[in-house]
């Protein structure tokens, strides 16, 4: 048993130390492929009220439900089962969600985005009805304890319903396009007293994104790490997303807990640059093994987001 734990520790060790030489091959892969965005955007959103409030700065903290989602080398260290959820109208055009259910070391989650209603036009701005774009998504992963270091891994599934527009014999037509892919991703963290530190590396094992019109779309190799510490009732938290590539964004937040009360702030935006930052703030009440957590985004050119989560723990 003790060369096993061993073992492990060595490759969860080893899995931080790939992920951080394996900065350059995220590089590489954005110079040769489509924005990650593109292929699986329901990934993007993110999971949950209360790491969204806190500027999504949640892979070194990672101690909720929203563990499977952000880090599942977190999901060691939760305690009884949560059932998770979270609604939002995203920017007033596109209808997102989440469910999640975890407890220590397993965690399960579903995601749904869906645009219904999207006027379709052909090439001389003709209408030719609406289509709809949806993407849904199934997440699973696994965490294990091995002392001041975790490690996990997590499936994802995607599904996506689309459109094109068909040209034949002089007519145009909207044609439904669907698609769906699977990866695996890595995670380890490390826990010091009231310090986290994680890593997630994304997509390292992956089928391509498949499409019924025979096009297909990879994945993106993508790495975040990120860490938190909790002083006293302040949890401060710092993420960095896309090490490698270009450009790296960070996720930064803080959370204030004052008893049945959790008042929380956040920014991310690109690294460096002025442009295209989010603020982000929120706030959560917890009623026995019920918990309401509220985030209001507040992007720069885009519209203003309402977020809503409640969870409850058994």
């Amino acid at each position: 048993m003790r060369a096993f734990k061993r073992s492990a520790i060595l490759v969860g060790l080893a899995l931080m130390v790939m992920a951080l030489h394996g900065a350059g091959a995220c590089a590489a892969d954005a110079g040769s492929q489509t924005d990650y965005s593109n292929v699986a955007a329901v990934f993007q959103i993110g999971m949950g009220a209360r790491p969204l409030a806190m500027g999504g700065a949640f892979v070194g903290l990672a101690d909720d439900e929203n563990a499977v989602f952000y880090n599942p080398a977190g999901l060691p260290y939760l305690g009884r089962l949560g059932l998770t959820s979270l609604y939002s109208t995203q920017y007033n055009v596109v209808t997102y969600g989440a469910l999640g259910l975890a407890t220590r070391g397993i965690g399960i989650a579903a995601l749904y985005l869906d645009s219904p209603g999207i006027p379709g036009a052909g090439q001389n701005s003709e209408i030719m009805g609406d289509f709809a774009y949806s993407n849904l998504a199934a997440l699973a992963g696994l965490g294990r304890d091995l002392g001041p270091l975790a490690i996990g891994a997590r499936a994802k599934y995607l599904a996506i319903t689309s459109a094109r527009l068909n040209e034949a014999q002089g007519s145009s037509s909207i044609e439904k396009v669907t698609g769906n892919g699977f990866n695996i991703d890595l995670a380890a963290m490390v826990k010091l007293g009231s310090v986290r530190t994680g890593v997630l590396y994304e997509n390292l094992l992956s089928t391509s994104v498949s499409y019924s019109t025979g096009a297909s779309e990879r994945w993106e190799h993508k790495l975040r790490a990120g860490v938190s510490a909790s002083l006293g009732r302040v949890t401060l938290a710092a993420d960095l997303e896309n090490l490698g590539a270009t450009p790296v964004y960070y996720h930064a937040g803080a959370e204030i807990a004052l008893g049945m009360v959790a008042l929380r702030g956040g920014a991310t935006g690109p690294l460096g640059a002025a442009g295209d930052r989010e603020l982000s703030a929120g706030a959560g009440l917890r009623l026995g093994n019920a918990q309401l957590d509220y985030a209001f985004l507040m992007p720069q050119t885009l519209p203003q987001t309402h977020r809503l989560s409640l969870t409850v723990r058994f």
